[in-house]
């Protein structure tokens, strides 16, 4: 796909709909070959093989400067909308217009727009955008009186140490990242994670007092969770986030606009402890977050609701079934909750796991019918979609639904032909097989043999973590008992 074809395909409905009102400013109407070409790319999906040189009489090269003008106009018109977007887009426009007016020697009105970009860059901390406003405040010293070069050299001066204070971040984060992925596992000691912190910002960080700050911590810390959780060391990632929060509260750093985060560390806490089987501990951290979120306003309170509920589904979907099953229905009626698409189909998919651990595939599969009808479904992920119809699969396999089953799953390999030979999908590429292997004989052929160790080519752990049914000990149990399989 060319640029033009990308940049037209990823038009939002109110960009188009600016970018049409800004092509037809100077001369409205239908017979402009821009819009023309624009709208034949919107018809297309954006496949430029289907919009030939036509939209100019076949001149080839009057077809091309038409693409790269239109090219143009996106630009602009995308600029035009997004100048405002945020104070980094904001800072540049006024940095731009302060230099056009310096240009007409209207040094007063540059000085203008100089003060606005300044404002805006120091709101968010924007040190290279700083550095090159404060040149353009010295630069222009000469021509307006009434800015003095030495306020802005200490300016500048100031603001490269701030950087330098920044970058300082940069480095101390990229060494523990380094430095965790060499290690194999933080569970060992329980404060082995704060102990390498403390190490590495001693040895790297000369500025004492940025370590100090609420900043410099909360982007540390979600550098630091996020990497954990990559790394599926839930163990280290609790007892580094039980430490943090205690220092974070300490420090009285988790109030105000900042009670987001301490809402955030307590659902990776409950989270945490599900992965490692804590569930006592994980349901102990859910109170806590759900009396944090009795005290909020009504904007955070619907902003973490869904996932306090999650935590106690997947506390007890492994304690108790009918207590799991009975908080998901209750979320179906709940309005705020079904405003949000996605949270409505992980609701279903939910249902589906626990009415599955009941064993009573009916039930199961009235949820997934239902959650694939849901308006988000079809924006998840396509390799999440794979295991979903895995589920499926597996559901109507132990329902003995032997027909259905061979349908579905010659649907799913056209549907997800190209993903099947993804390497990292090799496993659900060997469920597929086996589940379209029931209702036969039971006899194991050699090829029932190579799937059944496809799957089983990783840890039940892994496993655990990676499947939405662990596909190990279903494998297990369904191919493992026949008699000619040794």
């Amino acid at each position: 796909m060319d640029i033009l074809e990308q940049i037209v395909a990823s038009l939002a409905k109110e960009e188009l709909r600016f970018l049409k009102i800004y092509l037809t400013r100077t001369r409205p109407g239908k017979d402009r070959r821009d819009v023309t070409l624009l709208n034949a790319l919107r018809r297309s999906g954006g496949e430029p093989n289907t919009v030939g040189g036509k939209q100019n009489n076949g001149k080839q090269n009057a077809h091309y400067r038409l693409r790269n003008r239109l090219v143009q106009e996106i630009g602009k018109s995308l600029v035009l909308q997004n100048q405002h977007a945020s104070d980094f887009n904001a800072a540049f426009h006024y940095l731009l217009l302060a230099r056009h007016f310096k240009s007409k020697m209207l040094s007063d009105v540059a000085v203008f727009f100089l003060r606005k970009a300044e404002r805006k860059a120091r709101e968010q901390s924007l040190h290279e955008t700083l550095d090159m406003i404060y040149n353009e405040f010295i630069s222009i010293s000469d021509e307006a009186l009434a800015v003095n070069p030495e306020h802005y050299i200490e300016l500048r001066k100031k603001n490269w140490s701030d950087l330098l204070r920044a970058r300082e971040f940069d480095d101390i984060l990229a060494v523990v990242r380094h430095r965790i992925k060499k290690a194999q596992n933080f569970s060992v000691e329980k404060d082995a994670m704060v102990h390498l912190l403390r190490k590495v910002t001693d040895e790297y960080g000369e500025q004492k007092e940025l370590q100090q700050t609420p900043a410099f911590n909360f982007r540390m810390y979600r550098s630091i969770s996020r990497l954990l959780m990559q790394q599926n060391q839930f163990k280290a990632l609790a007892d580094y986030l039980t430490t943090t929060l205690a220092t974070f509260r300490k420090q009285k750093w988790l109030s105000g606009e900042n009670k987001d985060v301490e809402i955030e560390m307590l659902i990776y806490l409950a989270n945490a402890h599900i992965k490692e089987k804590n569930y006592t501990a994980s349901l102990t951290w859910a109170k806590e977050l759900k009396s944090i979120l009795d005290r909020q306003g009504k904007s955070l309170q619907e902003k973490y609701l869904f996932n306090y509920f999650n935590i106690l589904v997947n506390n007890y979907s492994h304690l108790d079934l009918d207590k799991a099953i009975a908080i998901l229905e209750d979320i179906k009626k709940n309005k705020v909750i079904s405003k949000q698409p996605f949270h409505v189909v992980y609701t279903y998919l939910n249902l589906a796991l626990s009415y599955h651990g009941k064993g009573q595939h009916k039930k199961a599969i009235s949820s997934i019918a239902t959650m694939v009808r849901q308006n988000g479904f079809e924006k998840l992920d396509k390799a999440f979609r794979l295991k979903i119809s895995v589920l499926e699969g597996i559901i109507r396999y132990e329902a003995q639904d032997w027909e259905l089953v061979h349908y579905r799953m010659n649907q799913v390999q056209r549907e997800f032909k190209h993903l099947l030979s993804h390497e990292e999908l090799a496993r659900e590429k060997a469920m597929v097989s086996l589940l379209k292997t029931g209702g036969g004989n039971g006899k194991v052929t050699q090829r029932i043999r190579q799937n059944v160790r496809v799957v089983l080519s990783i840890s039940d752990d892994q496993a655990e973590t990676q499947d939405l049914i662990n596909y190990n000990l279903w494998v297990r149990h369904s191919f493992g008992n026949m008699p000619s399989f040794q």
